[in-house]
């Protein structure tokens, strides 16, 4: 999938920009006189129309409080194969708006680990880790995994070129619950080397290795 313009508007689809979903702020005046049945038991599904060799298919959906008109075009020898990816897009919506660019760091509030040499260990790993991703740092980031493995299979949080402003940090439990796991809960702030900015949010999962020590084992 790539970013392009679509109509006057920003689009997101296929890398030959036949098949594509689009957004519009307010709602426009559509002469929608086809639905296809196996979209009706969306509630957000208002039916479709036809421009050229492409169906369009409209949905009336809701993000951070705002109402958007979304358009899926799918082109006929397309349309099966990939309505359905787009409708999945649809229902992970995000609210994306350009804003001042935001400050890379670590800005939370240190949860109360107690007085435990354990805990606090446990909470060191992840905020190295955290430091590690906002200052693109992969020898730092790596040092707080579990294995060279899991490092490199989460890497992409250092290697890529969006901004991080971490804002909030969750004890969920060292370990938590009756599991064998610590977890954190993180969110953040995500700008794009567009200046996209997204509210997001991922659960960092530490497991203790031979020696006693909590390293990092996932971050989802």
């Amino acid at each position: 999938m790539k970013r392009f313009e679509a109509g006057g508007v920003t689009a997101w689809g296929t890398a030959d920009e036949q098949n594509f979903i689009s957004l519009f702020a307010e709602e426009a005046k559509l002469s929608l006189t086809n639905s296809d049945a196996g979209l009706l038991r969306y509630k957000e599904y208002m039916g479709n129309y036809r421009t050229g060799n492409a169906t369009v298919d409209v949905f009336s959906v809701e993000a951070k409080g705002k109402r958007y008109i979304a358009e899926i075009h799918t082109m006929a020898e397309q349309r099966e194969h990939l309505l359905p990816v787009f409708v999945n897009m649809l229902k992970d919506l995000q609210h994306m708006e350009k804003k001042a660019p935001i400050v890379p760091g670590v800005f939370v509030q240190i949860p109360d680990v107690g007085n435990s040499a354990e805990h606090k260990q446990v909470l060191q790993e992840v905020m190295d880790c955290l430091e590690a991703i906002a200052s693109k740092n992969k020898e730092q980031f790596s040092a707080t995994m579990s294995s060279s493995t899991t490092a490199e299979r989460l890497l992409s949080f250092v290697e890529n070129s969006s901004t991080y402003h971490f804002y909030e940090l969750t004890l969920m439990g060292i370990p938590f619950k009756d599991e064998k796991w610590a977890g954190f809960q993180v969110d953040y702030y995500l700008m794009d080397d567009e200046g996209y900015i997204a509210d997001r949010g991922f659960t960092i999962v530490l497991l203790p290795n031979k020696q006693g020590e909590w390293k990092i084992e996932d971050i989802d």
